[in-house]
């Protein structure tokens, strides 16, 4: 009797084990989705900042060419020009027309103080006049006020899709979308700055050529990349000749990260890759490698210039990233 359960135990065991050797049926994974269209962050006119899923199949915009549609998949971002409210543009305008009044002149003022960014496009384009001292003074006056992104507002919408950009206006006040805090919500474009896809972080490559932006007229490369608050990686590489003449070509050579046993005219070494925010933005050193969370506005690049006043050679090739 003891044998028979002996060997049905171990038979048993086998049965047990053969049985654990057999591979657990996996199921197939679902189909993932690399880029998903809908999901975005949108950047306010106040600094804060939602995510979102839009519920739009693509967006209208009217061009200097024709009306154009750009289906969703292929966005990557919109930076949306300034839009003034009809209240506050009647107002601003009523403003402008007293800026010069003997009586009301002050109070004229100081509602145009009151409109902030929305008073700027008014004032620049009274400012053109031969005698517009008032409009100068406050057009300046805001600039002080203003940070610089507010004061460089443009009119016009970009929408950055995946092969190109597209400049216009979008024809829509506003989009559908839902919110995982408030559900259903419609949009309002007037109140948005940016809007950017997820799944799509930016990468723009670019050019800064020495001959053009390393000399002594310190002249800046517009990026034509407009940042808004969110974290910003610039990637740089290349070489450049700060005295590219005769017998001392190829002698000194730069990194984007400068060349330090030159002299400098700045606190940053000679031929180093620099950036800056906005017009009037503080310049500071990009290098080989930038990240950080810089001020909001458009982004400006440059390389330092050398000791000498003698045009370099050679370029950098710059890789832009803005992740969310």
């Amino acid at each position: 009797m003891r044998r028979f359960v002996v060997v049905c135990f171990a038979a048993g065991l086998m049965i047990g084990l053969a049985g654990a050797q057999e591979p657990t049926p996996v199921k197939p994974a679902g189909k993932r989705t690399l880029f998903d269209p809908n999901h975005v962050q949108v950047h306010f006119r106040d600094g804060s900042h939602l995510k979102m899923v839009l519920l739009v199949e693509s967006i209208e915009m009217m061009t200097k060419y024709g009306k154009v549609s750009v289906p969703i998949i292929d966005m990557r971002r919109i930076d949306f020009g300034l839009r003034i409210p009809s209240a506050t543009l009647t107002r601003a305008e009523s403003a402008m027309a007293l800026l010069n009044d003997p009586k009301r002149g002050d109070a004229a003022k100081n509602d145009l103080l009151q409109s902030g960014e929305f008073a700027v496009p008014l004032l620049r384009q009274a400012a053109r006049r031969p005698h517009a001292v008032s409009e100068r003074a406050l057009l300046e006056e805001l600039k002080q006020r203003l940070p610089s992104d507010q004061f460089e507002a443009r009119l016009y919408d970009t929408i950055h899709a995946a092969e190109f950009p597209v400049t216009g206006r979008v024809e829509a006040a506003a989009f559908k979308a839902k919110s995982p805090y408030f559900g259903d919500v419609l949009l309002r474009l007037d109140e948005v700055r940016t809007i950017r896809w997820l799944a799509a972080p930016e990468r723009d490559e670019l050019v800064v050529d020495a001959a053009k932006h390393g000399t002594m007229s310190q002249l800046w490369l517009d990026t034509g990349i407009d940042l808004s608050g969110e974290s910003v990686r610039i990637i740089a590489s290349g070489m450049i000749d700060l005295y590219p003449l005769g017998g001392e070509k190829g002698v000194y050579m730069a990194t984007p990260n400068g060349n330090a046993r030159v002299g400098r005219q700045t606190a940053f070494p000679a031929g180093a890759l620099i950036g800056r925010i906005g017009n009037d933005g503080k310049p500071f050193l990009v290098g080989e490698r930038y990240e950080g969370t810089p001020a909001r506005g458009r982004l400006y690049l440059r390389i330092e210039i050398g000791p000498w006043q003698v045009q370099p050679l050679g370029s950098y090739t710059v890789r832009v990233t803005t992740d969310l």
